[in-house]
């Protein structure tokens, strides 16, 4: 590879840093004395990224410390953009690669490997966990790939490879507290689905999805599973999706195998970002009222709650899949 195309170790080190750590570093290079041109470029280069992040919103922070992430430059970069754009992650993942025709076969054989391993894992946390480290692990090893061998890469590209690698680090970070970002095969392309489980007392739960689909739009399902019944809420960003979801949500509700109230609703201006931290809050606050299970051994309370995501995301899975004006 060509060294322009390398990423240099201080390139690589700046990833790393917090935001003060980095602010720190910027006010030590500018008091230095006879500084080479290479420094001021570099310098001015991160300067430019840290008041990039500077602009970050605080909803990053509270996410990144939610899963217990560190606020390195890298994880904020990458957090930003998995609540602006949580589909963009899986688009790039698997996406064609610009590598040699053996390591092309070696990555489309681990990545449809990876989607058969999450369609057999979505009914057991431990199994979706494992499918999210291998996830990550198929990520790192695709973007490695392409850094070595795809001769056009740019330094800018590596960075946002590295980037990418850091959002499947944070989603098999995540799988711990049964967070999990699934990828969603729907003919020739592959989206990003974000399910979150949290556990309530005595048996009850909560379920939020969200999606955001190429001609579906933004997609967010809530359930709440109560001791003897489910109740819902489906909101779509497209007044297409939300009619089309409405003519089969009969089918999606016997699908539950117990009963269910669900309701779809049609939000032009609907806010993946706004719904995830709504979500957060919320486990905070039933957190502060003692309302969480940390038990997570009762296998009624798995079943149901699992159920309710498996039975929701294959819906959608089928509906995106048939319908082709989604």
């Amino acid at each position: 590879m060509k060294c322009k195309n390398k990423m240099t170790r201080g390139e690589e080190k700046w990833q790393n840093m917090s935001p003060e750590q980095l602010a720190e570093a910027l006010r030590q290079m500018d008091e230095s004395v006879g500084e080479q041109e290479a420094e001021k470029s570099y310098r001015q280069e991160q300067l430019a990224q840290y008041q990039q992040l500077a602009e970050t919103p605080e909803d990053v922070y509270t996410y990144l410390e939610r899963y217990d992430i560190p606020n390195s430059m890298i994880n904020v970069m990458a957090a930003s953009e998995m609540l602006r754009k949580p589909n963009r992650m899986m688009e790039r993942l698997f996406q064609q690669d610009h590598v040699s025709k053996d390591s092309m076969t070696e990555n489309a054989e681990m990545k449809e490997q990876v989607l058969e391993q999450f369609s057999k894992a979505l009914e057991n946390p431990s199994d979706l966990a494992d499918a999210m480290e291998t996830l990550a692990d198929v990520a790192e090893h695709v973007m490695d790939t392409m850094i070595v061998e795809d001769p056009d890469v740019r330094t800018i590209d590596i960075r946002e490879m590295r980037q990418m690698t850091a959002q499947f680090q944070i989603g098999a970070k995540q799988s711990q507290e049964e967070c999990y970002v699934i990828p969603m095969q729907t003919g020739d392309s592959v989206t990003g689905v974000s399910l979150k489980i949290v556990r309530g007392k005595k048996k009850k739960g909560l379920v939020d999805i969200f999606l955001d689909g190429e001609k579906a739009g933004k997609i967010t399902a809530s359930f709440q599973v109560k001791s003897d019944r489910i109740s819902g809420t489906i909101v779509t960003s497209e007044e297409e999706t939300a009619k089309q979801i409405e003519e089969h949500l009969q089918e999606l509700q016997d699908a539950m195998q117990e009963p269910a109230d669900i309701h779809v609703a049609y939000t032009p201006d609907l806010s993946l970002s706004q719904f995830e931290m709504s979500g957060i809050r919320r486990e905070s606050e039933m957190k502060e009222q003692g309302e969480l299970e940390k038990d997570r051994s009762n296998q009624v309370q798995t079943t149901r709650l699992y159920h309710t995501a498996e039975v929701f995301i294959n819906s959608i899975k089928y509906l995106l899949t048939k319908t082709k004006d989604l």
